[in-house]
């Protein structure tokens, strides 16, 4: 729910609007990779991301692992129970 109306508020609205937000925005993180991956100029791919590749990099290695350890974390609590 919350990645959600993450995409939906900051992705769509605030990082269209708000230069400076393009920093924090996923997409952009995920458009400087495919920018490097994919070889060829910007101007070509019609997009060019607001981030440099080194912090892209580093912010999604940031994100995916801080995610990774809450799942796990919040994994970690569920009781399973067989009530019949």
């Amino acid at each position: 729910m919350v990645g959600l109306l993450y995409a939906l508020v900051w992705e769509a609205l605030i990082g269209q609007f708000v230069p400076g937000a393009q920093a924090l925005s996923i997409q952009q993180w995920s458009l400087a990779i495919t920018e490097r991956i994919i070889g060829a100029p910007a101007e070509q791919l019609g997009a060019t991301s607001a981030v440099g590749l080194g912090a892209a990099v580093a912010l999604l290695l940031i994100v995916t692992v801080g995610a990774t350890w809450y799942a796990g974390r919040r994994l970690r609590t569920i009781r399973l129970t067989s009530e019949m």
